[in-house]
């Protein structure tokens, strides 16, 4: 997706939706923070091997196809719901310190 500035039009705001697909998004927020933390998890590993500058082992393609069938709505818990409540309660940590008011009241 192009970037245009502030997505301010509704129909570029449904175009970038479109784009995003299941991987960074969810039907809550927690999935779909979830997500995001597995994606950027991912990402960094990929940027991370690449960084060795030698040749990667991948895994094969029933691998693949067993650990996104294990994403897939419907296989597991709630996706997101258990690490959510986690990450809620390690940001409480982390601010507790840090003189600034918390995110929630």
């Amino acid at each position: 997706h192009d970037y245009f500035g502030p997505a301010l039009d509704l129909a570029e705001r449904q175009s970038i939706v479109a784009r995003l697909g299941p991987l960074t998004g969810g039907a809550k927020l927690p999935q779909a923070f979830n997500s995001m933390c597995h994606l950027e998890g991912a990402c960094r590993a990929q940027v991370d091997a690449m960084a060795a500058r030698t040749e990667l082992s991948m895994p094969g393609e029933d691998m693949l196809q067993k650990t996104a069938h294990r994403y897939q709505p419907g296989t597991r818990r709630p996706y997101g719901v258990l690490e959510w409540h986690a990450l809620l309660r390690l940001l409480k940590a982390e601010q507790k310190n840090d003189g600034f008011p918390p995110y929630w009241s």
